[in-house]
């Protein structure tokens, strides 16, 4: 009776790990198909757009998830190749400003409960609670550690 008892607790416990390695292999690679490469938008959408405003473009570049456009009159845009939207970059005045003295600049102008800014085109970004006592989201210059935009959560 034991051996019978001990046997099925075996067979269940096999069938457990065997539920638990399946819906692991499943959830992964379904989680990989959303990871998935992002759609960019096509160069030509961008040079089109660009086109129907009067300008002509000399060469776009891809970096990354961006556009390097250079125009004939040899301006330089960027635009965001998830959107196709022309961005704003902070001026590249050597290297980034590091998370913790951004943080540290932050709280020196009164902002607290500062979060680790993250990065994401071409600004860092944060929530804090302004010197006001508001909740406010930050857009941070990389370079100088400015506060860009200030918006009200």
């Amino acid at each position: 009776m034991n051996r019978v008892i001990i046997r099925l607790i075996i067979v269940v416990l096999a069938l457990v790990l065997i539920t638990v390695l399946y819906l692991g292999i499943t959830a992964n690679s379904a989680r990989q198909r959303l990871t998935s490469a992002p759609t960019l938008v096509a160069p030509t959408e961008i040079v089109s757009t660009l086109a129907q405003q009067g300008k002509t473009v000399e060469s776009i570049t891809r970096r990354g998830t961006l556009y390097d456009v250079v125009l004939s009159d040899k301006a330089a845009l960027t635009f965001d190749g998830l959107s196709g939207e022309q961005l704003t970059l902070a001026p590249s005045t050597g290297a980034a400003m590091a998370t913790l003295h951004i943080v540290r600049k932050l709280q020196s102008q009164g902002y607290s409960e500062v979060v680790t800014p993250t990065w994401k085109k071409g600004f860092y970004h944060s929530t804090a609670i302004s010197p006001s006592g508001a909740a406010v989201r930050l857009e941070i210059d990389p370079f100088s550690g400015n506060i860009t935009k200030e918006i009200p959560r």
